[in-house]
């Protein structure tokens, strides 16, 4: 028996906007309710959508969770490509961050195998944080792990600083 996918959706609270799956499993849209139109495609997971006819196959990664923050200044999605004898599976946890003056989601932080060689089972910001500084994530795993993730600020040489996610702890 497969085990069922749950299928990766999200409402922006800042936009009215939905962020749904798109035809391409490596990519999310942006749908609007309100104008009962698609305002754009989120390519998650770069993939080579053409292959030679005598090549295998090469199976693109699949989104499948996404979840924005209360704030709705942060969204996190988990995209995984199945492995097979070629190359071994993979499994991103990424934070993206919205960009107001855009209207769009740029990509803040990229954690490669957050639970080591497993899946992640689900995904959720923590409730009731309107200040985007205090977002925390919880992801659990097939490893049977709990890690939360915090929002940093890493100062840097100048006058800027980055701002990214990183492991707080886990159980």
């Amino acid at each position: 028996m497969t085990k069922p996918h749950s299928i990766p959706l999200a409402v922006h609270p800042l936009s009215s906007t939905l962020v749904l799956p798109s035809s391409h499993p490596s990519s999310l849209q942006i749908y609007s309710p309100l104008s009962s139109s698609l305002l754009s495609e989120l390519e998650i997971s770069p993939s080579n959508r053409v292959s030679r006819r005598e090549d295998k196959p090469i199976l693109p990664a699949r989104v499948e969770k996404v979840v924005i923050s209360s704030c709705g200044s942060w969204m996190a999605t988990v995209d995984c490509r199945v492995g097979d004898a070629d190359f071994r599976s993979d499994v991103y946890l990424k934070f993206w961050s919205w960009i107001r003056k855009d209207g769009s989601w740029g990509l803040n932080t990229r954690i490669d195998r957050p639970h080591g060689s497993h899946r992640i089972t689900d995904i959720s910001f923590s409730p009731d944080f309107r200040e985007p500084q205090a977002s925390l994530l919880v992801s659990i795993g097939e490893d049977y792990r709990i890690k939360v993730w915090q929002l940093r600020t890493i100062p840097e040489t100048g006058t800027s600083s980055s701002i990214l996610f990183s492991m707080l702890f886990k159980y």
